[in-house]
């Protein structure tokens, strides 16, 4: 050492120690709680639900059969005219809303093309896989939602 001048070391207690790390793990826990609730909400968005899409005894949710298809399927545009007569005629018992979708806005869980899905007030779903008629879908319909509901 040049000039006689001493090195000099700050006193670190233990107590100083514990907290610095005690800071550290709580920043820790707050990052990986924020990664997991943010990753988990733009994991729902991006994948059509999934993980968070089952919403249990909402009273605002309605029963509702989506009819997904793609545009130049010769099946879809075969099974078209069916849908229009059958969301057309529908006797309303029991309460039921219909939705078309393209398939570029279809979930990731639609692998062919024409799928139709009920999806019942608690978020539950059953998929129709029967001939495509109107009396099929009618079927479908009862054989899956209680009349009272």
């Amino acid at each position: 050492m040049r000039g006689g001048s001493k090195l000099k070391m700050p006193k670190v207690s233990l107590k100083s120690v514990e907290t610095a790390m005690n800071k550290h793990t709580i920043g820790s826990l707050i990052g990986i709680i924020l990664v997991v609730f943010v990753g988990g909400y733009l994991l729902n968005m991006f994948m059509g639900g999934g993980l968070f899409s089952r919403i249990e005894g909402n009273a605002n949710m309605e029963n509702k059969l989506t009819f997904y298809h793609m545009n130049g399927c010769g099946h879809c545009d075969k099974f078209n005219p069916i849908w229009e007569e059958f969301t057309t005629n529908y006797s309303g018992t029991p309460p039921i809303t219909f939705e078309k979708i393209e398939s570029a806005n279809a979930p990731s869980s639609v692998k062919g093309y024409p799928t139709v899905i009920l999806t019942r007030k608690d978020g539950s779903t059953s998929e129709f896989n029967a001939d495509r008629t109107t009396g099929e879908l009618q079927r479908f319909i009862s054989d899956k939602l209680p009349a009272s509901t």
